[in-house]
């Protein structure tokens, strides 16, 4: 056991700092990135409470740290420091210790013990994860839960049993103060939820479990949850005593006897916008009817831990950010007045770096290659660059567009001849299109719809490739001679199936995410008869996306993250012990040699030539240099331009941009304008700098681009996406005058827990630092990191894009996240805490630290939903713009739904000047190109939207809009 002390820490805050980074934490000393923050708050947001037995104190927590506080109230004292948190505080019987759970040990969470009148913080548990502490009467031993967390190893929810389930299971265990190993007191893992003592000395639990023949198989909500409580024996039987109704958590014990208090939570959460409560509730026992005490408001992701009074009278506990002594049983509330001062340490954000934007220049390698194919001759490599399909000769040479005009073209395919070449291509909003390419003729044809990449039969005369129809996604066989069409497997979602035809033609091979036992995903191959079944080609453990057999079907090579991963195909399944690895990258798209021999894959702007006999990857030289198209001069007339200093538009003025830049604003006499200028006059209409969604996500495919111009964004931060699908739609902006956005994104999100086999998914720390080397390398701006990842996952993503100079982007969604989250240095946070709320601890701390807050506040609302507690969360937008914090507006949906996010800003109370400059000038400082967009000024991108009407007078006049330009090019 590991212990120090924090007595002395107390003498002044300046000393306390000191002392504590010297002597606490010896790796924090020498690292100059923390810092100390420090305010006074009357405010807390979803506190756990435990009181002390002779009823005099409170010990509450806040912002990951513990308080003290006596229980009529007043001035509460900081108990823990450090760049931790802590959690889930209980006190010892006699009121000497505290025992509490904390990351303090940088795991995801230890208990410790607190020493009251020294200081003295021992560590008492080992674990990988461990929490919900409880004493033993006589104080010699803590009883607690040992969380399961390992099984987030799994695409797959966490199960018991054969349904899934939303938290990890875990382990009653018990551990000697004295030392020693714990001793694990259940029977295999379970979803235990609290671990007390009952007055008589029995150790008791609550478990959740499902209803018996209940049919549900939801992995988010318990509509078909109860509670049981078990209690363990001397002689380590174990007797249920009592069966809840819900889902309750956490449950203790009166002090006095006779029953179960426990918080209940609404089984099913059924709207965002309804209001969400749950319960505080008394079961007397052996027997009886369970009442409620009182209504509580629900803290989404957090049942915070309440506090019994040693005599039975009260119960005490946080509610709408403050604390509370409730009556029992009446129910009555009596607020109990407290003020503290907060010291944390946190690493600042990491100042976003400026991104390299362009408006004309000389031609530039892509960002990214997708698709690369050879042709069967050997001669020819296809490829997409900027979401457009070029042709290279293999022997040398520089490559070629196959194709004129501005849709979107992927997934090339060549016949087996290599006469003709199969791909997908989208004119801007138009559906996607499945089109043969004669190389001989130059002739294209459409042959039919289609979203997935097709794939030729060994005669040429079919293709193979998905579609959607009537709100289901098909894989289908297309007759090109006479167009019919064969459907051949049906998903009721997304997937990634790639089919291919097998060599004679008689079965198809594709890829199902979700259908092996495991849930990781299987490779199957499917007979063309007439009562096809589909037989499993794969008996993997591990993760199997995006199969695809070679020509002589000899080998199997598919996606696991980012990763190629190969094994020889026989007779018998493929199972882990055939399967290796080729390559840490291209997983994104691949193909085989014609012959067999290799893969083709790309990694970044690179293509590789891989022996699948081994040896090093050969390098294919690819030559091309994207052009930087440049629109003509324009002058702009009579146009009213919005002017953040002063918060007005100014008086007509002219504003001319040369080569996508403004270059000058004013009146015209004295500057020199080229003939060649394209004149527009506006009218006398309003200009804004172009808007900023800053919360989308990019999938893997193209598509949409055109609607953010359509309603004036000019800019998208995507937070969660395919890194080389991003890449090619920031150079097809770039490369041409298309209403294509400016791009700023961060790749595929770092996930522990992924839900789908197409996401990615992080399983160590080391994993988490080489995918950020990785992003940064291949062209990431910033790192996006779920709030499934586990703590130390968390923290090493954090630390790797520190040091490389990327900002990291995450979720909000519980105080436990945003603390975790501003403590390493996350530069913004995503949503908001609904159902529940942030108080003024949080708010203040938000705005110390420099932490932007995006809270997505139309993502699935619509304004006749409106209802309940949503007013309560555009109240706690409000606080949180007058307490300084660095809003944001991101819609986390469709382009059109920035302008409800920025409607809702309005309503919270916010300035309409102010809400225009979140959307503009703020949104450019977040992705570090201020120096670029965010304002009208001469030097910065030409990227603005001209308004028929004034925004200032009503926010709904942004949508007014008559014309759009985005780097100097009108829409």
């Amino acid at each position: 056991m590991s212990a120090y002390s924090e007595r002395q820490l107390r003498l002044s805050p300046w000393l306390t700092a000191f002392l504590w980074l010297l002597l606490v934490h010896p790796a924090v000393a020498q690292d100059d990135d923390w810092r100390t923050i420090e305010f006074e708050t009357s405010e807390v947001t979803a506190a756990d409470v435990t009181i002390s037995p002779d009823g005099q104190w409170l010990i509450f927590t806040m912002l990951g740290h513990l308080f003290r506080l006596p229980v009529e109230g007043g001035t509460a004292e900081q108990l823990t420091f450090g760049p931790y948190y802590d959690s889930d505080p209980v006190f010892s019987p006699d009121g000497a210790r505290v025992a509490f759970g904390s990351d303090r040990d940088d795991s995801e969470g230890n208990l410790f013990v607190l020493d009251l009148a020294t200081g003295e913080i021992t560590q008492v548990t080992h674990e990988s994860s461990a929490g919900s502490p409880n004493w033993a009467p006589d104080g010699k031993a803590i009883v607690y839960l040992r969380f399961v967390r390992e099984a987030r190893d799994s695409p797959q929810p966490w199960k018991i049993g054969p349904k899934p389930v939303p938290t990890p299971p875990a382990l009653v265990r018990r551990i000697a103060l004295s030392g020693g190993e714990p001793e694990t007191l259940s029977d295999g893992p379970r979803l235990f939820r609290s671990v007390f003592y009952l007055p008589d000395g029995r150790l008791a639990w609550s478990v959740i479990e499902r209803e018996a023949g209940s049919g549900s198989d939801r992995w988010d909500f318990f509509p078909d949850a109860i509670t049981r409580i078990e209690v363990l024996s001397p002689g380590g039987a174990v007797s249920t005593l009592s069966a809840l109704a819900g889902y309750a958590d956490p449950v203790a014990a009166s002090p006095v006897g006779g029953g179960l208090y426990y918080r209940r939570s609404p089984t099913v959460w059924a709207s965002p916008l309804q209001p969400y409560r749950e319960d505080l509730l008394f079961v007397p026992l052996p027997e009886g009817t369970e009442r409620r005490i009182i209504q509580l408001s629900r803290h989404r992701g957090w049942t915070p831990r309440f506090a019994v009074a040693p005599g039975n009278e009260s119960v005490y506990l946080v509610e709408t950010g403050r604390l509370w002594k409730v009556a029992v049983p009446s129910g009555a509330r009596e607020p109990i007045p407290f003020s503290a001062r907060v010291r944390l340490e946190i690493r600042d954000p990491v100042a976003v770096a400026k991104p390299a934007l362009t408006a004309a220049g000389r031609p530039a390698p892509p960002r990214s290659v997708l698709y690369p194919v050879v042709s069967p001759d050997g001669r020819i490599l296809v490829f997409g660059a900027a979401g457009y399909l070029w042709e290279q000769p293999l022997d040398g040479g520089r490559a070629r567009r196959l194709f004129q005009g501005n849709g979107f073209e992927e997934w090339p395919a060549f016949s087996p001849d290599g006469r003709q070449l199969a791909f997908v291509h989208r004119e801007l909003g138009e559906e996607d299109e499945i089109r043969v390419f004669d190389l001989e003729s130059r002739q294209v044809r459409t042959v039919a719809f289609g979203l997935w990449p097709p794939s030729w039969s060994g005669d040429g005369k079919r293709l193979v490739f998905g579609d959607y129809e009537g709100g289901t996604y098909r894989v289908v066989a297309l007759s090109l001679s006479d167009g019919t069409k064969k459907r051949l497997i049906e998903f009721d979602s997304w997937r990634s199936p790639r089919p291919q035809f097998s060599a004679e033609g008689q079965a198809i091979y594709y890829s199902d995410p979700s259908a092996s036992a495991s849930g990781t995903g299987g490779f199957y191959r499917l007979p063309l008869n007439e009562h096809p079944q589909p037989q499993a080609v794969t008996e993997l453990e591990g993760r199997l996306i995006e199969g695809l057999v070679s020509p002589d079907g000899e080998w199997l090579a598919f996606r696991r993250n980012m990763e190629i991963w190969v094994a020889p195909l026989g007779t018998e399944p493929v199972s882990e012990q055939h399967v290796r690895q080729l390559s840490l990258g291209g997983g994104d798209t691949f193909s085989f040699a014609p012959d067999g021999s290799a893969l083709i894959y790309a990694t970044g702007n690179r293509v590789w030539w891989q022996p699948l006999a081994g040896g090093p990857p050969e390098e294919i030289p690819i030559r091309l240099a994207l052009p930087r198209a440049t629109p003509p001069p324009l002058l702009l007339r009579r146009l009213q331009v919005l002017d953040f200093s002063s918060g007005e538009f100014g008086r007509e003025v002219s504003l001319f941009i040369e080569q996508g830049r403004i270059r000058w604003i004013g009146t015209e006499p004295g500057f020199r304008v080229p003939p060649e200028t394209v004149t527009l006059d506006a009218g006398g209409r309003f200009a804004i700098p172009g808007l900023f969604d800053v919360h989308a996500h990019r999938a893997r495919f193209f598509g949409g681009e055109e609607a953010y111009l359509a309603y004036g964004v000019t800019s998208v931060r995507t937070v969660g996406g395919a890194l080389a699908w991003s890449n090619a739609a920031a150079d097809r902006g770039e490369a041409t005058g298309d209403p294509v956005p400016r791009y700023f994104y961060s790749g595929e999100t770092f996930r522990q827990f992924a839900r789908y086999p197409e996401w990615l998914a992080i399983h160590s720390e080391e994993e988490a630092r080489t995918y950020v080397r990785r992003w940064k390398k291949w062209g990431a701006h910033h790192v996006k990191v779920y709030n499934t990842a586990s703590w130390p996952l968390m923290r090493a993503a954090a630390e790797e894009a520190r040091r490389l100079g990327l900002s990291v982007v995450g979720h909000g969604t519980t105080v436990q996240e945003i603390t975790k989250s501003v403590t390493v240095g996350f530069a913004s946070l995503e949503h908001t805490t609904r159902p529940g709320r942030l108080y003024d601890d949080v708010l203040q701390m938000l705005a110390a630290a420099g932490t932007r807050w995006d809270p997505t506040l139309g993502a699935a609302v619509t304004a006749s939903e409106r209802s309940g507690n949503w007013v309560e969360q555009l109240a706690d937008i409000r606080a949180a713009y007058l307490r300084g914090v660095k809003l944001q507006a991101g819609t986390d949906s469709e382009p059109t739904d920035l302008h409800f996010e920025l409607t809702l800003l309005v309503q919270a109370g916010l300035p309409l000047v102010e809400v225009l400059r979140i959307a503009t000038q703020e949104a450019a400082a977040a992705v570090g190109a201020e120096e670029d967009l965010g304002t009208l000024e001469p030097g910065k991108l030409a990227d603005l939207v001209l308004l028929d009407a004034n925004p200032l007078e009503d926010i709904h006049n942004t949508q007014t809009i008559w014309r759009v330009i985005k780097g100097g090019w009108v829409f």
